[in-house]
């Protein structure tokens, strides 16, 4: 799982226009189907979805399939699961895990993740969102 992720994925940690300024992301992605499907079954959760291209009809990208998870319980069990086998994407399945731990034990659904935003919380989305910049 660690190395699909490692060379096809990525950990993210969002920011919305909503009161609910960050969101965390586990996404792997990939034109070949068989590939995510038995990615998604290694797995056991997460959501499977096809991506139409958006330049299916001039023929220059290849439709693009995705697994993704946005539960903080799934995010938690998955960073759990494969830190210890990540190396170039490790720091950002940490900084990750950190945000969800945060707010996993908040009690309540849905609003419950609305605790106050803190200054570490920027902190992990400007960091991460320097590891996650295209070329690094």
């Amino acid at each position: 799982m660690a190395w699909t992720v490692e060379w096809e994925g990525s950990f993210c940690l969002s920011k919305a226009k909503s009161r609910n300024p960050y969101y965390p992301l586990i996404t792997v992605a990939n034109t070949k189907r068989e590939l995510l499907e038995k990615f998604s079954a290694l797995v056991g959760y997460g959501n499977f979805v096809y991506c139409q291209s958006k330049c299916e009809n001039k023929g220059k990208w290849k439709n693009l399939y995705k697994w993704s998870i946005t539960k903080f319980s799934l995010i938690k069990q998955f960073c759990e699961e494969t830190i210890p086998f990540l190396t170039t994407k490790r720091e950002q399945a940490e900084l990750l895990l950190e945000f969800v731990n945060s707010r996993l034990f908040i009690k309540g659904k849905g609003k419950s993740r609305e605790k106050s935003w803190t200054e570490r919380d920027k902190e992990i989305y400007l960091r991460m969102k320097v590891l996650n910049k295209r070329g690094l």
